[in-house]
């Protein structure tokens, strides 16, 4: 017998015999089996983010009820991207206010708005991470007085990203 044998069983009984390159392959099945059991019980997504719903909405003139723009199917995170883009040829950004909302683990309406009533840029943008609750809608809705300082009207366009971790 080779001096470099090690028995695998109490009082020397010969069951099996383990060479030195064995252990290694033995050790490393062992190590990657655990591996692979640990990341299958990781609680982050293992895929790369992505986009559920989008949109762009373009022209309007007048407010913009509440619409649903995506509903959860599981719970999870989720970004939420939006502009609101101003015709500014003629009119300033008086009167447009867009809001993004989202029911919350509690049953709490929550959300974000863009808060241009009394500013004169061409474009707001807001972005939001929360945790999304299955069968909850995620919502905007535009609030519009349709008039700026100086008595004119303008259109908008509003643009939207749902991103999920």
């Amino acid at each position: 017998m080779d001096g470099e044998s090690k028995y695998l069983a109490p009082h020397n009984l010969q069951i099996l015999e383990i060479k030195p390159m064995k252990k290694i392959l033995i050790l490393f099945s062992v190590l990657l089996l655990a591996a692979g059991i640990m990341y299958s019980q990781c609680s982050f997504h293992p895929y790369p983010p992505t986009v559920v719903a989008s949109g762009d909405l373009t022209g309007l003139n007048a407010a913009l009820p509440y619409t649903t723009i995506f509903t959860p199917s599981s719970d999870g995170e989720f970004l939420i991207i939006t502009n609101l883009v101003y015709d500014v040829t003629t009119c300033s950004s008086y009167g447009t206010l867009l809001h993004v909302t989202w029911t919350d683990t509690f049953g709490h309406d929550v959300g974000i708005q863009n808060d241009p009533w009394t500013n004169l840029y061409t474009a707001y943008s807001s972005q939001m991470s929360f945790h999304g609750v299955s069968g909850n809608p995620i919502k905007i809705y535009v609030q519009y007085s349709g008039a700026s300082p100086g008595g004119c009207s303008q259109s908008y366009d509003v643009h939207y990203r749902v991103v999920q971790y």
